[in-house]
């Protein structure tokens, strides 16, 4: 492996964002590495210069390149790096890989991924040559494959900038100033309100000039804020959101629930990644960006700005260990890393093991802590060497009071939690986590706030900002909770609240109705039932047809497997704990409803529906399920407050 390459497969190197090319091609039933296919590369690579004598002087130049390359090269590297060189792009870090499925990957620091995806598809041809000569002395390559071959290479040049201006952005990189292509000459330099668009003269020495000006400008960066971690990174945006919403400045968010410019919902998707973050950073009217950041954008997008100002990493926890190769806690925590690294400062947990190892990478002036645990005497200790610390402020019962933030060995704030609803009113312990986190990026961040007295007890988490995080609306008798959790670090978090909010309610009887994601493995589906199979009465499993046709599907499942899966094992749970707990299988959601209708339309006994979807990139269905609960509230109080009419 490349040693420029970070085993767990990291999209980022030297400060710079790698693209991963969208283009994965399956491998040819022989191995890249193998020392037989080298020869056979080479001779095809004569057979096509047979061919191109006649052709474009850059593709003679990568022939020729690949036929000296040395035998100890790796073979599709060689014709990938070998034709960047020949169109003149500036030497960036490439390497091929093959993942467990059997598909090549190219991951590529190049920054025109069109391009590099473009190249992919025009060497994948050569793959099959190569693999026909493993097998006869020669092979004649048909005319009708070799012209629309050529005419792909030949496009090539158009999807990347002329040569001076390529060099100009290596020239930017190297000062880890951001900036993104428009075409032709123009290159805008900078982030939302703070870019500036500039056309490079014709002459060869005009990219060095202007690289060099723009370093000694020292352009000012826009405030960037990110969120990371295993648990309770979208409540931590929200929240922290919240608080920046009142600075005067447009704020621009993108999370597992949407996008957002100015307060405007832009987007309902899952906007959690590299592009979402790209995108928002392009748009000229944005002055301050909040990113949430998950485990498979960094994998797979990378983080696309070489700046950040604060970034907060949560917790590491045992949540989606085993995928993409990561399968330990440590080498999670260096995945969340990578959106840590353009930070100027870090707010880390210090009740988590792994934010305490990765807190030995920056200098003290730019860490701060937050603890939901720690005594105050600890949290002063803290404070002599850190930026800052947060803590938590008790009654001698260990109630929350407030927070504290200390500086020096000394607190310098107070913030009071009295009247403050997402501590009172969500899962405890772990909202008071998040609000630190959320407390600790804007107090020490680039944006000064002011009136912390009235910001807190603003705060709302509810069902119109934070809709699948146990919101609870009641439809008389009916407690309708909706909740994204769907791994046992997640569900550990919720049954505590669920427990609560029925002692609290007098809820007598408690139905689940659940749906998974074919993009999950079996076992993780399967451990999210066995922590909800306790909590629950009864159980309802729908289907998600259209989760088999994701791109993010796995292929071992198919059409109504996941319901199957579900139902299967809560009804084993059952048989083993000597319980009888209904278990019903629906087809989709339009089934559901139906179902909980009737089954709901007696209205004499409290009951908690527990509606766990946790694919936060289903935004159409998690709008349906929304709407449903809506007009069950509606039939409830033009009813009078009662369910004994059943819903039409």
């Amino acid at each position: 492996m490349n040693p420029l390459f970070e085993p767990w497969r990291i999209r980022f190197i030297c400060g710079q964002t790698l693209h991963q090319s969208s283009a994965c091609v399956e491998a040819l039933g022989f191995c890249r590495l193998s020392p037989e296919l080298w020869p056979s590369w080479q001779a095809a690579a004569l057979h096509l210069h047979r061919h191109l004598a006649s052709q474009q002087a850059v593709l003679r130049s990568w022939l020729a390149q690949v036929q000296s390359a040395s035998a100890a090269s790796l073979p599709l590297e060689t014709w990938l790096t070998g034709l960047l060189r020949a169109l003149r792009v500036p030497d960036y870090p490439l390497q091929v890989q093959q993942d467990l499925s059997g598909r090549l990957v190219v991951v590529s620091a190049c920054p025109y991924p069109r391009a590099v995806h473009d190249l992919l598809l025009a060497v994948t041809p050569l793959l099959e040559w190569a693999a026909c000569l493993l097998q006869r002395s020669q092979v004649q390559v048909p005319e009708q494959t070799l012209r629309p071959w050529l005419g792909r290479l030949a496009r090539l040049a158009t999807l990347l900038p002329p040569a001076e201006v390529m060099n100009f952005h290596k020239g930017l990189d190297s000062q880890r100033i951001d900036w993104f292509w428009d075409s032709g000459r123009l290159t805008r330099v900078g982030q939302g309100a703070r870019q500036k668009a500039i056309l490079l003269p014709d002459a060869a020495d005009g990219a060095e000039v202007a690289a060099a000006l723009l370093a000694a400008a020292e352009l000012p960066q826009l405030p960037i804020y990110t969120v990371t971690g295993s648990v309770g990174k979208t409540t931590t945006v929200r929240l922290l959101s919240q608080l920046l919403q009142g600075c005067g400045l447009c704020l621009a968010v993108a999370a597992s629930d949407g996008a957002w410019v100015g307060g405007r919902q832009i987007s309902r998707d899952d906007c959690i990644g590299g592009r979402s973050a790209a995108a928002l950073l392009r748009r000229p009217e944005v002055e301050v960006a909040l990113f949430e950041q998950g485990r498979g954008g960094l994998l797979k997008q990378g983080v696309p700005y070489r700046r950040s100002s604060i970034a907060v990493l949560l917790n590491v926890q045992d949540v989606h260990l085993g995928l993409d190769g990561v399968d330990s806690l440590a080498a999670m925590a260096e995945v969340k890393a990578v959106g840590l690294r353009p930070a100027h400062r870090v707010v880390l947990n210090f009740d988590d093991a792994q934010c305490r190892r990765l807190a030995e990478r920056w200098p003290a002036g730019r860490l701060v802590w937050f603890s939901v645990t720690a005594e105050p005497a600890r949290l002063q200790q803290l404070s002599h060497k850190a930026l800052g610390v947060l803590g938590v402020e008790r009654t001698a019962l260990g109630q929350p009071l407030g927070l504290c933030v200390y500086q020096q060995h000394r607190v310098v704030a107070r913030l009071s939690l009295q009247d403050v609803l997402p501590y009172q009113g969500m899962l405890g312990e772990k909202t008071l986590e998040e609000l630190l986190a959320a407390v600790g990026a804007a107090w020490f961040g680039p944006v000064a706030l002011t009136g912390w007295e009235r910001r807190l007890p603003a705060l709302r988490l509810d069902a119109g900002n934070h809709l699948f995080r146990a919101s609870v609306q009641r439809a008389g008798a009916v407690f309708y909770v909706l909740d994204k959790a769907g791994e046992k670090a997640s569900l550990a978090v919720l049954a505590p609240f669920i427990d609560s909010l029925c002692r609290r309610e007098g809820i007598r009887r408690r139905i689940l109705v659940m749906t998974r994601s074919a993009g999950e493995p079996p076992q993780r589906h399967l451990e999210s039932c066995r922590c909800l199979y306790p909590l629950m009465d009864e159980f309802v499993c729908f289907d998600r047809p259209e989760t088999y046709q994701a791109k993010t599907a796995l292929p071992l499942y198919a059409a109504g497997d996941l319901p199957r899966l579900l139902t299967a094992e809560l009804l084993r749970l059952g048989q083993q704990a000597g319980h009888h707990k209904p278990v019903q299988r629906l087809e989709d959601w339009s089934a559901v409803e139906p179902w909980l209708e009737k089954r709901l339309c007696d209205g004499c006994e409290r009951t908690l529906v527990l509606i766990n979807q946790p694919s936060t990139a289903a935004a159409a269905l998690n709008e349906r399920i929304a709407a449903f609960v809506r007009r069950q509230m509606a039939i409830t109080k033009s009813n009078g407050g009662s369910r004994n009419t059943p819903a039409l």
